[in-house]
């Protein structure tokens, strides 16, 4: 999977917290995931060497994305810990 994905909050997600979010995955020594901050943060990114599957953010360790189950955990909210479904999106012409 590469090019822009959407995540989508797990239904009972509390949506004032938890918005669905369109992300950007790519390959380069490795798989990445960036997507846009959030209260003037910048980007969240999470990185995974080139054989494993689960990535998390190395500055803050609270971002994970596990490309095997198609699955993101955002835990840096205070208010509730976040979690998505990635939907890959159609690449528009």
């Amino acid at each position: 999977m590469a090019g822009d994905v959407d995540l989508v909050p797990f239904k009972g997600s509390p949506l004032d917290v938890c918005s669905p979010i369109t992300c950007t995955v790519w390959f380069g020594h490795g798989r990445h995931l960036s997507c846009p901050g959030w209260n003037d943060t910048g980007p969240w990114r999470a990185e995974c060497n080139i054989r494993d599957c689960h990535c998390i953010d190395d500055e803050t360790g609270e971002f994970f994305a596990d490309f095997s189950t198609g699955t993101v955990v955002d835990e840096r909210n205070p208010n509730a810990v976040c979690r998505y479904t990635m939907i890959p999106l159609e690449p528009t012409p």
